[in-house]
């Protein structure tokens, strides 16, 4: 056994002893001495250590570390990273974990990404990452099965580390416990937040004269039903795709088809192409393909006087300043936004 396989076993049993849940965490993951990567990494089935990064610290720099690659497979890191980038999704989580590891009073290695709010997952902060933080990114989160290292077989599912997180509930400590259960928790379906989005802003008091008031003579009723009006504004410039409009489109009908909700379909590159009123048919393809900007479907959209507003788009334009009605932004990627709601689409799932 080399002296870095050594070290790692002695802190491996001082975490044990010292911090019994995060050990019964770790102990599920087969290690690994390679040369392959600069420091320590996980891949949801292996820990993965570098012998001469290894023996380079101090043995309760050694445990830091062994806990941070344990905290990146207590939150599931290794399983939630879908279409974000990698590099940035790697520093995004290092924040994540080194907040609960300061919570903790665990010490690590100088120079590493400096920890997040305790709390602030990393998902949420992916957008946040500044250039200056990217520098110090480090490749520490892998994917199952994309670790290339000798040694490395088979891959742990992600519901297998559910049921390992389930069953070691008693001994986990309360400053993760809530984050671990923001982790587990199902991810949302971007056409349930969108629906969400819809109710919030469905107008269910409104009145009508072709109803009177029973309890005040001269004055409206209420509706039966309540009613929403919608402005829909896609983006139909060159950088969305075919299939990815085809299947929004497709959305936007089933929505407009329940009872209450009428919509204005707005499209729009640089400028606005079309728009279609509520109760005409959608229409087969969309006119665009040039550049982008926001501004003239949401100025289009304010003049049929919506309840709210959906923005189809990969965020890449023009923004405006302000918008006078509610904005939710439904995005083919992450990209930050300076008004209004916003939600990913996963197309296909």
């Amino acid at each position: 056994m080399s002296a870095a396989s050594d070290k790692i076993e002695h802190c491996s049993a001082q975490m044990l002893l010292q911090f019994p849940w995060w050990a019964s965490i770790y102990l599920h993951l087969r290690r690994i001495e390679t040369m392959a990567l600069p420091t320590m990494a996980v891949d949801g089935r292996h820990l993965f250590f570098n012998p001469i990064f290894t023996e380079s610290l101090t043995d309760r720099e050694c445990m830091g570390v062994l806990m941070h690659e344990t905290a990146h497979i207590a939150l599931m890191h290794c399983y939630r990273r879908m279409h974000r980038e990698h590099k940035r999704w790697n520093v995004a989580c290092d924040k994540a974990v080194n907040a609960v590891l300061a919570a903790a009073g665990i010490k690590l290695p100088k120079g590493g990404v400096p920890p997040a709010n305790l709390g602030v997952l990393a998902e949420e902060l992916y957008e946040q990452i500044t250039p200056e933080e990217m520098e110090l990114y480090c490749w520490d989160v892998l994917e199952p099965g994309t670790a290339g290292v000798a040694g490395a077989t088979g891959i742990s599912s992600e519901q297998e580390w559910r049921d390992a997180l389930a069953s070691s509930r008693g001994l986990m400590p309360g400053y993760v416990a809530r984050l671990i259960d923001e982790a587990l928790a199902p991810r949302n379906n971007w056409k349930e937040l969108l629906a969400q989005f819809i109710h919030a802003t469905h107008r269910s008091d409104a009145r009508t004269w072709s109803r009177p008031s029973r309890r005040v003579v001269g004055f409206p009723g209420w509706k039966r039903e309540p009613e929403s009006r919608l402005a829909i504004c896609i983006d139909t410039s060159g950088s969305v795709t075919h299939e990815t409009l085809n299947v929004f489109v497709s959305e936007c009908q089933a929505i407009t088809a329940l009872t209450g909700i009428t919509a204005v379909l707005i499209s729009c590159d640089a400028a606005v192409t079309q728009v279609v009123p509520p109760g005409e048919p959608f229409p087969q393809e969309l006119v665009g393909g040039g550049g982008t900007s926001f501004i003239p479907a949401l100025k289009e959209a304010e003049l049929h006087e919506p309840d709210a507003i959906i923005y189809f788009t990969d965020g890449d334009g023009e923004y405006p300043k302000e918008c006078a009605y509610p904005v939710l932004w439904a995005l083919t990627k992450p990209h930050a936004v300076p008004l209004g709601e916003k939600i990913e689409l996963e197309i296909g799932n």
